[in-house]
């Protein structure tokens, strides 16, 4: 991958999901917290940034690469929160799922050629053999064809779908009677398309990203916190 020269462009989104989770990126990512790519850009801003826990396992050295943002915002409010401790200025965002309409996913979901009807789907991202019972037997209440895919390819945690392609995987989404995930964006994408759904939260510390969208929804502040997403990206990215 070539390195862009510096100074190349006018503006670089850093963004969104884990991309601040150290665990997952073996220690801070040197694009990802703008320790070479501030460089490559006359402006840095993340948006949605989001670290696992809600916390950082970080030094001053991190915090110092934060600084260099010209604009910070996280996705999840317990990731603000630890940030702003630590002298930051901090926006919460919505992830950038939720910044298209219905519309846009259906004219996506028409893409796939999938035809299936009266399914109940399972959406894991965390295995629980628990969670696929609870599924087994909802889908037997209803009379529904279970559809179990994971997000790791394991054909034995998968049942009808072994893996599926972005138009695919909106269209399951989309088409399901009802949905049972432990997926973030399972989440947000069922409550986006108006689905019936349960979200799967195992209380160990690694649910607050859909902990945290559950209890917008239920305060009845979904779409204030969408539109003042959408301000930041308007104040801050154009």
């Amino acid at each position: 991958l070539a390195v862009p020269g510096e100074g190349k462009y006018d503006l670089i989104i850093c963004g969104s999901d884990q991309i601040w989770n150290q665990r997952l990126t073996d220690g801070p990512d040197p694009v990802y917290w703008g320790i070479e790519s501030k460089n490559w850009g006359r402006r840095i801003v993340s948006y949605a940034a989001s670290l696992e826990n809600g916390l950082l396992q970080t030094g001053p050295a991190e915090i110092d690469f934060l600084k260099g943002f010209d604009a910070v915002s996280v996705r999840e409010e317990s990731a603000a929160s630890v940030l702003k401790e630590m002298g930051l200025t901090v926006t919460t965002c919505c992830d950038p799922v939720m910044l298209l309409e219905r519309k846009d996913w259906e004219n996506l979901a028409a893409k796939s050629s999938l035809s299936r009807k009266n399914y109940l789907l399972l959406y894991q991202v965390r295995y629980s053999e628990r969670m696929y019972r609870h599924a087994e037997t909802l889908a037997k209440e209803k009379g529904l064809e279970l559809v179990v895919l994971s997000a790791k390819v394991e054909m034995q945690n998968s049942k009808g779908m072994g893996t599926a392609s972005p138009e695919d995987f909106v269209r399951l989404i989309m088409d399901a009677d009802y949905i049972v995930t432990s997926s973030f964006h399972g989440t947000a994408l069922s409550l986006v398309l108006g689905k019936e759904f349960e979200s799967v939260l195992f209380g160990d510390g690694r649910d607050s990203r859909a902990a945290g969208l559950l209890a917008l929804r239920d305060s009845g502040r979904l779409g204030e916190f969408i539109q003042k997403s959408k301000e930041y990206l308007l104040t801050n990215c154009i």
